[in-house]
Formats: structure tokens, C-alpha cells, sequence
């Protein structure tokens, strides 16, 4: 079971949340993994029906010439693409929550 918290930005430029992911260890109970990245993307995510967003595991960069290291890494790659399916269901249920309903036709 993995539970997933999405906290929204507004007004920075391309970071759109942040994400926790928690998972449940049969030994070691809950595991909360912070820090998952949800950025507008110039190239659209085919994993993602299209949107032009891209998520990233957790990760720093200390030195501009050097690479990101990330803190997570999932050994089976269909595995990272099926949470990052659920990061990006969060974040849309998330944000789903701040839009305004669409106008009904049938309104007045």
C-alpha cells in the first residue's frame, strides 16, 4: 500500500509540488519517502497521457558542474513508472480540488 501527500506550489516558475510517498514495511511499519519533484516539462510524458509534466525521485545538487545524485532508486523500471503513475493521479486529484467546476450548458 503506498499513501501519497502532494503539496502544490503557486507562482514558482516551472516546480509544480512536491510529493511524500509512504510505504508500509511488514517489519518496519510506515516508510515515508519525501521529496518527489512535479515539474512543467516543454516535452510531453507519454507515461502521462500526454501532459507536459515530468517527476522526479528525490535528489540534490550541491555543485552546479556536478550530476544530481537521487536518494531513490527503484531496481525494476516498470515499478518507478507505476509510482510515478500514482504521484501524478495525487497530484491531479490535488489540484482538482482548487479549479473551478466547468460551466454546465444546461446552467443558468
Amino acid at each position: 500500500m503506498v499513501q501519497i501527500k502532494i503539496y502544490t506550489y503557486d507562482g514558482l516558475d516551472s516546480l509544480l509540488a512536491n510529493a511524500d510517498v509512504m510505504f508500509m514495511d511488514l517489519d518496519l511499519g510506515p516508510i515515508t519517502v519525501k521529496g518527489f519533484q512535479i515539474w512543467r516539462s516543454q516535452f510531453q510524458n507519454k507515461r502521462l497521457g500526454g501532459e507536459k509534466i515530468n517527476i522526479e525521485p528525490p535528489s540534490t545538487k550541491s555543485d552546479p558542474k556536478v550530476a544530481k545524485y537521487q536518494f531513490v532508486h527503484l531496481d525494476v523500471e516498470e515499478m518507478w513508472f507505476e509510482l510515478m503513475t500514482q504521484i501524478y493521479a495525487a497530484y491531479k486529484k490535488e489540484i482538482s480540488k482548487w479549479e473551478k467546476p466547468s460551466q454546465d450548458s444546461h446552467s443558468p
